[in-house]
């Protein structure tokens, strides 16, 4: 469950020296929704799109991605 680098070991000497937890004791992992869902529940309409094109700027500078767009 912890690390066992010398960092972390470390760590957690000083803080439970220093009570700022019981020892012994991680952080509680809380998983799920607070509320069931239902057949009603969905995702937000998409309103917005954006593509985004990388990497090909250095090559092909001649037909820039802007000047293809309005074509």
């Amino acid at each position: 469950m912890y690390s066992e680098a010398a960092s972390s070991r470390m760590f957690r000497y000083v803080t439970n020296k220093l009570s700022i937890h019981k020892p012994g004791t991680g952080t509680r992992l809380y998983r799920g929704y607070y509320e069931q869902a239902t057949m009603d529940d969905k995702p937000p309409d998409v309103t917005q799109l954006v593509f985004v094109v990388h990497g090909i700027g250095q090559k092909y500078n001649q037909n820039k991605i802007i000047s293809c767009c309005n074509e």
